[in-house]
């Protein structure tokens, strides 16, 4: 007779079934067992969670501290930063007020600049009218001095009986010497005598002028020396009855021999440089057309050269192009290549045609 644990008799007819009620009874063991090592394997992770909770409360407080503490130092950084920043907008607004100021003053300064410029022109123009009243009213005195010692009348007829080529005759008056601003009598050599008028050249080169003020392209008919031999120069260097006599001229616009550079178009003029071609037909040889400049030409800066004692004086034609003008050189040699056209030491020689048969 088997029995159980239980004490139960194990027979033939509940041998199956106890064996049955053993498996399940393992299996409910084995189940149990594997649950609780679930349950304490749970038990164990959520041991290992409170800990890591621990800790990370202990981290997060820790890092909490760390970051009250940089919040602090950010705000005290941030509160300096707004300081400095505030400073630097007020020291620009000092800066700007005073640059404003500054500019004001400039602009202020500047205007009364502007005001006495205007004043000095004023002057200037003022003085420069005055001048020219004067020597307006200089001139009338010497013509009307002239007229009523009836000086002017010998001089001219002097002209009209020494009318030869080549001969030297005074006509008119202009400041020679570089102190004394009295006028004396101008000598000229007679070039030509063509139905009853004489072509007439300075003897000495009266004045130091520029071809033409600015350095640029420019012909006879353009230039600036034209527009002054023609009004400044025959204002002052001649009288009334004088200036009656000078014949309005048609001067050629002659081409430079060497370079055939367009020398422009023919003009109609009183007084006038004479051209390459026209120095070289009338003076005969290279010395003849060596010219001594007066005082009052060096003085106005005209090249006087120490070998000689001559001048370089300026011809109408062009030279190698347009921006040069042909010369005489100190030798009497004619420079064809020219120089710069607003070169200022080259001496002025003036000529015109005089009409002899007015003369009483």
């Amino acid at each position: 007779m088997i029995k159980d644990s239980n004490r139960i008799i194990i027979t033939n007819d509940n041998y199956n079934q106890r064996i049955e009620e053993l498996d399940k009874l393992r299996q409910d063991h084995y189940i149990l067992e594997h649950e609780v090592k679930n349950v304490k394997m749970i038990t164990d992770f959520i041991d290992s969670m409170d800990d890591n909770v621990q800790m990370s409360k202990s981290l997060t407080n820790s890092k909490k501290d760390e970051i009250d503490h940089l919040a602090i130092q950010i705000e005290t950084y941030q509160k300096a930063f707004d300081e400095y920043i505030n400073k630097i907008e007020a020291d620009e607004r000092n800066e700007q007020e005073l640059l404003t100021e500054i500019q004001k003053e400039i602009d202020e300064s500047l205007s009364k600049i502007e005001e006495l410029k205007s004043k000095t022109d004023q002057l200037k123009t003022k003085r420069i009218n005055a001048k020219r009243q004067i020597e307006s009213y200089n001139i009338r005195k010497t013509f009307i001095k002239q007229f009523l010692s009836k000086d002017y009348s010998s001089s001219i007829k002097e002209a009209k009986v020494n009318a030869d080529v080549g001969n030297i005759i005074s006509f008119g008056a202009y400041q020679q010497d570089k102190t004394s601003k009295e006028k004396t009598p101008i000598e000229w050599i007679i070039l030509d005598i063509q139905d009853g008028k004489a072509l007439l050249v300075s003897l000495f080169a009266l004045d130091c002028k520029r071809y033409n003020e600015e350095y640029t392209s420019v012909t006879w008919e353009s230039c600036s020396l034209r527009k002054w031999l023609n009004e400044t120069f025959v204002d002052n260097a001649f009288n009334t009855v004088e200036q009656k006599m000078i014949q309005s001229t048609n001067v050629t616009a002659d081409r430079n021999p060497e370079y055939n550079t367009d020398p422009g178009n023919n003009t109609n003029d009183k007084v006038f440089l004479l051209s390459i071609n026209e120095a070289n037909k009338y003076f005969t040889s290279i010395e003849d057309k060596a010219c001594e400049p007066t005082d009052y030409a060096v003085a106005q800066g005209a090249y006087k050269a120490i070998s000689n004692g001559n001048c370089w004086w300026w011809l109408r034609s062009p030279g190698r192009n347009s921006y040069n003008t042909a010369y005489v050189y100190c030798d009497g040699d004619i420079y064809y290549r020219g120089s710069d056209v607003g070169d200022s030491d080259n001496a002025v020689r003036p000529a015109l045609w005089i009409d002899l048969e007015s003369i009483i």
